[in-house]
C-alpha cells in the first residue's frame, strides 16, 4: 500500500501474459487480472469483455450441473485458450518480444515501413496490427513470410542481434 495525493492506494500490475490457470475450485480470474490486456497496445476492454463473457457462459453451465469444482472451471480457460489466446494474444506476445526485447524497436519498424511502401499486403498488415482491422495472428504471417527481407533490410549486424530475438519469438 501507497500514499498518493493523501490517500491510500493498492494497486497490483497487470500481467504481460496469460496466468497459466486462471481458475481454482468456485474462483475465476477474469479480464487484466488474468492477464489478457494486449501487450502490444495495452488496452484489454474487448479481451476483458470477452472474458467475462466466457466466464459467464462457464458459470452458467457449473449451475447446471451444480459443480464449481476445478474440473468444470476447467471449460473457462479452454474457452480462453481457444478463442483469445491463440488466434490473437499468442501472436501479440510474439511481436511484442520481437519488438520490445531486441533492442531494435526503431530499425524493425523502420525495415517494416521500408517494405511497407512497395507492398500492399505488408502495408494492411502493419496497419491491422495497430488498428485491430485482422488478426494479429494474419498479421505475425504476413511478416513471417518476408522475413528474410527484414532481414536483409536490417542489415548484417542488426539482422545477427535479431536473430535469436527472432527464434524464440517464432517459438512462442
Amino acid at each position: 500500500m501507497k500514499v498518493f495525493g493523501g490517500r491510500k492506494v493498492w494497486a497490483a500490475p497487470i500481467p504481460d501474459r496469460m496466468i497459466p490457470k486462471p481458475y481454482r475450485e468456485r474462483v475465476m480470474v477474469i479480464g487484466d487480472a488474468c492477464g489478457t490486456a494486449d501487450p502490444i497496445l495495452y488496452e484489454g476492454i474487448y479481451q476483458a469483455r470477452l472474458s467475462g463473457k466466457f466466464t459467464a457462459e462457464t458459470f452458467c453451465h457449473a449451475l447446471d450441473k451444480e459443480d464449481f469444482g476445478e474440473s468444470e472451471l476447467a471449460r473457462y480457460n479452454e474457452l480462453l485458450l481457444k478463442h483469445l489466446y491463440e488466434e490473437d494474444l499468442r501472436y501479440s506476445y510474439k511481436f511484442h518480444y520481437l519488438l520490445y526485447h531486441s533492442g531494435l524497436l526503431e530499425r524493425i519498424l523502420e525495415a517494416t515501413y521500408s517494405m511497407a511502401q512497395e507492398d500492399p499486403e505488408m502495408m494492411q498488415s502493419t496497419i491491422a496490427l495497430f488498428t485491430g482491422s485482422e488478426s494479429r495472428k494474419h498479421s505475425w504471417e504476413v511478416m513471417m513470410s518476408r522475413k528474410w527481407k527484414l532481414i536483409k533490410l536490417m542489415g548484417i549486424k542488426n539482422s545477427l542481434k535479431l536473430f535469436p530475438t527472432l527464434v524464440h519469438a517464432l517459438r512462442i
